[in-house]
């Protein structure tokens, strides 16, 4: 999934001349090209931002964020967020068990316990009985009610967005609204 030309040029207007203060990216799924949603202008603030983004649904965003240094220098760091909250529990995973064999599901079933890895969440060694089976999740999550089919669009194309949109400085991927606070753009701009 590629960004549609429109999007492509309403970034770089973002990044160069700085008519936007913000943009929200959806994917077209009819089309598919990831598209504008929503455009912010230089007035907005942080919040009219994150409230432009949707609670139960993934999106994209790039943020131009103003702030001043410590050496009272006027900056600016553009910052593409993901809109793609990970719940393990509303995942898709496969659990392969000590003899090779596979079972897909949607749940983790009651009497299983998670034991974290050193690469949660990509994957977490799970316990049932005295076998131990190994959980292999997909990292495709958004916010819980969120269609399957969105979460795995989202996740499989934030990747060729990003590398579209030259001039990024910083990624976030937020699971949820904290993860992408303003102070998070503070401590990682400066």
């Amino acid at each position: 999934m590629c960004a549609a030309g429109h999007a492509k040029d309403t970034f770089l207007e973002l990044k160069r001349k700085k008519i936007y203060r913000y943009l929200v990216f959806r994917i077209d799924e009819k089309k598919r090209k990831v598209v504008v949603e929503k455009t912010g202008d230089p007035a907005e603030t942080y919040d009219d931002f994150t409230a432009s983004l949707p609670e139960n649904d993934c999106r994209y965003a790039v943020y131009d964020f103003d702030f001043v240094t410590s050496d009272n220098c006027q900056k600016s760091k553009i910052f593409f967020i993901a809109w793609l909250v990970f719940f393990p529990f509303d995942c898709l995973y496969i659990v392969v068990n000590t003899f090779g064999s596979s079972h897909k599901g949607r749940d983790i079933n009651e009497g299983m316990q998670l034991k974290e890895t050193s690469i949660w969440p990509m994957f977490c060694l799970i316990s049932v009985g005295n076998k131990n089976r190994l959980l292999v999740l997909r990292a495709f999550g958004s916010p819980s009610s969120s269609r399957i089919r969105s979460k795995v669009l989202y996740a499989t194309s934030k990747h060729g967005l990003r590398e579209e949109l030259d001039g990024i400085h910083y990624e976030i991927q937020a699971t949820d609204p904290t993860e992408m606070d303003l102070e998070v753009l503070k401590d990682r701009a400066n």
